[in-house]
């Protein structure tokens, strides 16, 4: 019985086994023969030319060639046995063993991904990932990855390994646009493949997993951490010894200097990048998809950017233009080695970072007074350009002039998290990082690049709304548009916070540190920024918009020069936008409807440190306009008014009160609190009929204009005496009204 039972299991057993593999032949016969299944393509292995189409905002294809034009390849049979090895060692160490998939490394890498919790380890080998790069996405489904599994199989019965091994060290991917280990290694090391070292072969190896992480001209110290790594693997591996992994792990890391980065400043590279990224593609897999990409392009803007930057050869440079309307990039031009790096953004951080949240959270308005004098705030001792402090100011003058001291000031008051937090929402990666007080003067921890800068300045000039900025607006392929970019602006700023910081910057271009864009007849916002040290002047940028564009023009040099954002930066946008709007001139700024403009006399704004609204008696020469958030405005009034008395007593014992008054003010003298005892002359004098000699009384002296009082004097309690000459010929009389006319001030 028992025999028949087991018998008739192992008969079920192999019967569904049976079925199980019919049916797995039958569904990967019909994926096979499916639309999606991608065949095997030799000529994508080494196509190193691009199969898509880039059409600029008006629809029309752009010039500009998209090719790999410093792509070179190499017979692999020249290169050292350890350059070889160590692509091998780290990227597929079972490389010559297995048939195109290493089921053990599958096996092992399914293992550590249950014990993690984690899907990092994808066990591809070096054949998986060449079918990969050259005819397949990113993605992560069975689909795609079964599509690998099978060209790779073919792969591996059509060529040798070492066949396999030359297309994929002359197709991989290096960053700045370098394919293939000729270029990486021309690009990096300027030296041919063949002549690399053991420790530079490691790091090109180790490049692989993340150029953008691991380059030598991103973050040295990560580079050395992965060379290492890829050293000890060989070692490990059995590929070199302990002298050769020594002598490598102790050899510096120099790469070359030739500033040579092939296409990636273009307006079209960078637009391949938003590619890949939206579509998860490869740049490789990107060129050979046959897309269409739609993108914000404007060929008149880049001839206008383009031409004036032209006569700038010293300096890596880089700048961006982009329409406010979308927040679509419309020009792009980038030369040098730094041009796309992240970097300390000088003072280009202060509306944005410092001022905005400031007058968003209520801490300030832009006529605040702020003392600019030398500040250390917990040790930290910020310095003023050149050492120089202007005193009592206020906070548009601060900004206008660039004062490090109001701004570090303003950001004390506002919180350095509270700050942080508005960058962040303008999409500034680093803006999570821990900050200090240096943040209001662009020491951003990590640094901005270029893009993020112009993201906050499109903020500002879309009245606080934020979206990120784009090359790209549509992609299509032979079956129909495949993503499109839809408008999803959010509120960063309110729209009157906005637009007080974009009144400040206008200020900027006529009277600050941009004033050569003054004599442009429509209204730009704009700030300049320099980032330096003793030794001199690294980056000079200037970041500005008018009501349909937002700029940015950013110079570095790492050789230090007296450069300032306030000179060639400027100078170019001034050249930009006389070309670019030399036909049909922005319109000015609108003023929201909760914004309001008011007088405020300079002199009492200079003498008091306070805010305090103008007189409609001031002249026009000593008032100042600001504008503020409905409910922020000042109220109080003030007005020093210059009111002259004299007195006498004459023959009848009567107070006699000479005043030299202002015609149009009335002025009343109140006695003893008395209501009725108001006496209000038409002339220049004033008769207190009323007092008795030895007698005491209370005087206080009222200034009004209309029905509106302006000023009233400090109470005095004086003591009319008898009438009696001193030596020097005053009065009691005198003497006491002296003491009450110098108290003639409100408080």
């Amino acid at each position: 019985m028992r025999t028949k039972f087991f018998r008739k299991t192992a008969l079920v057993i192999a019967l569904i086994t049976l079925i199980g593999i019919i049916s797995t032949a039958v569904l990967f016969i019909c994926f096979i023969k499916s639309p999606k299944f991608v065949a095997l393509d030799f000529t994508r292995l080494n196509n190193a030319k691009s199969n898509i189409t880039m059409l600029d905002r008006y629809g029309n294809r752009i010039d500009e060639a998209i090719y790999l034009d410093k792509y070179k390849q190499t017979d692999i049979t020249k290169l050292h046995d350890y350059t070889l090895d160590a692509f091998v060692s780290v990227e597929d160490k079972r490389f010559y063993k297995h048939s195109g998939v290493d089921l053990r490394r599958i096996v092992a890498a399914a293992v550590n991904n249950v014990r993690t919790g984690t899907l990092k380890e994808g066990a591809s080998t070096i054949t998986q990932q060449l079918i990969k790069n050259t005819h397949l996405d990113n993605k992560k489904t069975f689909i795609r990855k079964l599509n690998e599994i099978v060209l790779a199989k073919q792969l591996e019965q059509r060529l040798s390994k070492d066949e396999i091994l030359q297309i994929y060290l002359n197709t991989v991917y290096f960053g700045k646009n370098a394919y293939g280990i000729e270029t990486a290694s021309r690009l990096y090391f300027e030296k041919d493949a063949k002549d690399l070292t053991l420790s530079q072969s490691a790091v090109l190896a180790g490049m692989l997993k993340a150029p953008n992480n691991y380059s030598p001209l991103v973050d040295i110290h990560k580079c050395i951490n992965r060379r290492n790594v890829v050293l000890k693997t060989m070692l490990d591996n059995g590929y070199i010894d302990a002298e050769a992994y020594q002598t490598a792990k102790d050899e510096e890391i120099v790469v070359a200097n030739s500033g040579s980065f092939g296409i990636e400043t273009d307006y079209v590279y960078q637009a391949l990048q938003e590619v890949c990224k939206l579509l998860d593609l490869s740049q490789l897999q990107a060129l050979n998809s046959k897309l269409t990409i739609y993108t914000n392009y404007d060929p008149l803007c880049q001839q206008a950017l383009e031409y004036s930057v032209k006569s700038n050869t010293n300096s890596s440079f880089c700048a961006v233009v982009c329409n406010n309307d979308n927040c679509g990039v419309a020009a792009y031009y980038a030369k040098g080695r730094n041009a796309t790096d992240k970097r300390q953004v000088g003072s280009t951080i202060k509306p944005f970072g410092v001022y905005a949240p400031a007058l968003e959270e209520g801490k300030i308005t832009l006529s605040s007074p702020v003392l600019d004098e030398k500040t250390s705030f917990a040790g930290y001792s910020p310095k003023n350009f050149g050492d120089k402090y202007v005193g009592w100011t206020n906070v548009k003058n601060s900004i206008s002039k660039s004062l490090n001291i109001p701004a570090v000031k303003v950001l004390n008051s506002v919180g350095v998290d509270t700050a942080s937090k508005y960058i962040g929402k303008m999409g500034v990666e680093n803006a999570k990082k821990q900050q200090n007080l240096s943040m209001s003067l662009g020491n951003v921890n990590g640094g901005m690049d270029m893009c993020e800068l112009a993201q906050c300045y499109l903020t500002l000039a879309n009245y606080g709304k934020y979206q990120e900025i784009a090359f790209v607006e549509q992609i299509d392929n032979k079956f129909g548009t495949i993503y499109k970019r839809k408008q999803n602006k959010k509120e960063v700023f309110s729209e009157e916070t906005a637009y007080l910081v974009t009144d400040a910057l206008i200020d900027v271009s006529k009277n600050g540190t941009g004033r050569t864009l003054a004599g442009l007849d429509f209204e730009v916002a704009a700030k300049t920024g320099t980032v330096g040290d003793a030794q001199g002047n690294t980056d000079a940028i200037v970041c500005g918009y008018t009501t349909e564009q937002t700029y940015c023009i950013w110079l570095t040099n790492e050789n230090k020069s007296n450069f300032t954002g306030g000179g060639e930066p400027v100078n170019v946008l001034n050249n930009y936008l006389q070309i670019k709007c030399k036909n049909k001139a922005p319109c000015s700024f609108e003023v929201p409807s909760k914004v309001v403009k008011i007088a405020i006399d300079k002199e009492q704004l200079s003498k008091h440190q306070r805010e305090y609204a103008a007189s409609s008696l001031d002249s026009e020469k000593n008032k100042q306009y600001f504008y503020y958030k409905m409910g922020t405005e000042p109220t109080e009034q003030r007005l020093d008014t210059e009111i002259d008395f004299e007195i006498e007593v004459n023959e009848n014992n009567y107070v006699v009160i000479n005043c030299k008054r202002d015609a149009d003010l009335r002025y009343v003298l109140e006695r003893n609190c008395e209501k009725q005892a108001l006496i209000e002359l038409s002339s220049d004098r004033y008769v207190d009929n009323i007092v008795e000699m030895g007698k005491q009384y209370s005087y206080t002296i009222h200034a009004y204009f209309g029905d509106k009082l302006i000023a009233s004097s400090k109470t005095t309690k004086i003591v009319v005496p008898n009438s009696s000459k001193h030596k020097d010929g005053q009065t009691d009389e005198q003497s006491i009204w002296d003491r009450l006319k110098n108290l003639l001030y409100v408080d």
